[in-house]
């Protein structure tokens, strides 16, 4: 690897998935790189140039390693840590290597890390994934592989056009034999969180059209028997035209299954008292959906609401529901239906609560303005 490229910082840009219908499986992998350099010497050349001046260098001296270690575990990724944080997977398929570069960290949590990677093949294809792998320690293989595949499948089933597709594998470390399970996902443009910090407040349109997509999307996965229980602007992302797609399904249990709640930043209140699942399901994530909508829309409010929601996890019921109360009433003499609707949303009885389904609906009869939806003193008819 060239010295200079160690401490590099990669750029973060978008990255169209490329194509070549020059070449075959019998390409080397100096015409792969020769493929990519035509295919997107404008707006990516920079970043796939300096993945490959990692790789390239060990791809090119070792491929015949590559070939003999792939071919014992057809379809099996191996992985090789190069210098730094850069590292190199590889797997063999149908006679053809496949590649994955780790350009850049993009994200890390309790439980997993998230790279940026650039997947390639021998025949010039390519696409980028956010791949997850392991951040803790002394996990079960075969426990976190399972969880993994579970929230890949639920994203797949949710979102079934999304290209390019989820998919989980065991990767197995050259030096060790030590395997390690990981994720490989679409990789979007940006969180909402970010977006919001980047944005500033979103106006009554960005608002609606984001929230609609989301409440269609939460009411499709409530119809066919699962909650998500972690809803937040962190486990929502934007494609390059500004659709959002939940991600982080790992706590999405189904009916009947004991509850769970992410790491608690949108928990309803009846979560935190836990009073159980069996009250009204899906109710919780309609909770969390109207939390996320007062961050899009007024995160001062959003603040005095985690403030109101600190003295309930305090045990102080009282304090809750003077400063509960003082949030229902802004909301609810708001000119802006959207504000009604999100009042409806924070309803503390999730009896009380409106449906999932039913927030897409009226979401649906706003227009850019906000001023069809049919919310009357609070209650939606």
């Amino acid at each position: 690897m060239s010295s200079e490229l160690k401490n590099s910082v990669l750029p973060v840009c978008p990255f169209a998935p490329l194509h070549s219908e020059n070449l075959g499986p019998s390409s080397s992998p100096s015409d792969i790189v020769s493929a990519l350099r035509l295919a997107c010497e404008k707006e990516s050349y920079e970043l796939v140039q300096r993945a490959f001046s990692w790789a390239l260098p060990f791809i090119q001296n070792n491929e015949q390693m590559l070939r003999n270690a792939s071919a014992q575990t057809p379809d099996e990724w191996w992985t090789i840590k190069l210098e730094g944080s850069c590292s190199l997977d590889w797997r063999e398929v149908g006679g053809q290597l496949e590649f994955l570069i780790h350009l850049t960290n993009i994200g890390e949590g309790s439980y997993n890390i998230v790279d940026k990677t650039l997947w390639v093949t021998e025949s010039g294809r390519s696409s980028l994934y956010a791949v997850s792998r392991p951040n803790d320690e002394g996990y079960n293989v075969d426990d976190r592989l399972k969880k993994m595949i579970r929230e890949t499948q639920i994203f797949s089933e949710l979102y079934e056009d999304v290209q390019p597709r989820s998919s989980c594998y065991l990767f197995v470390d050259r030096s060790s034999g030590t395997p390690e399970p990981r994720a490989l996902s679409p990789c979007f443009e940006q969180s909402l969180y970010d977006y919001i910090e980047d944005s500033g407040p979103l106006s009554v349109d960005d608002a609606i059209k984001i929230g609609h997509k989301l409440a269609d999307d939460l009411a499709r996965l409530h119809a066919g028997g699962r909650c998500h229980y972690d809803i937040k602007t962190d486990n929502v992302c934007l494609d390059g035209n500004k659709i959002p797609f939940f991600i982080d399904f790992d706590p999405a249990p189904r009916i009947g299954s004991s509850t769970t709640t992410g790491d608690g930043q949108y928990e309803a209140p009846e979560v935190i008292e836990a009073l159980g699942p069996m009250i009204a399901f899906g109710k919780a994530d309609v909770w969390s959906l109207g939390m996320l909508f007062l961050e899009m829309r007024s995160p001062s409010l959003l603040h005095q609401l985690d403030y109101a929601l600190s003295n309930l996890r305090g045990r102080k019921r009282g304090i809750f529901d003077i400063k509960y109360a003082a949030i229902q009433e802004q909301l609810l003499q708001s000119l802006e239906p959207l504000d009604r609707l999100i009042a409806c949303m924070l309803k503390v009885n999730p009896n009380e609560r409106v449906s999932s389904k039913k927030v897409a609906q009226e979401l649906a009869g706003m227009d850019k303005n906000g001023v069809n939806v049919d919310i009357i003193g609070g209650s939606i008819r």
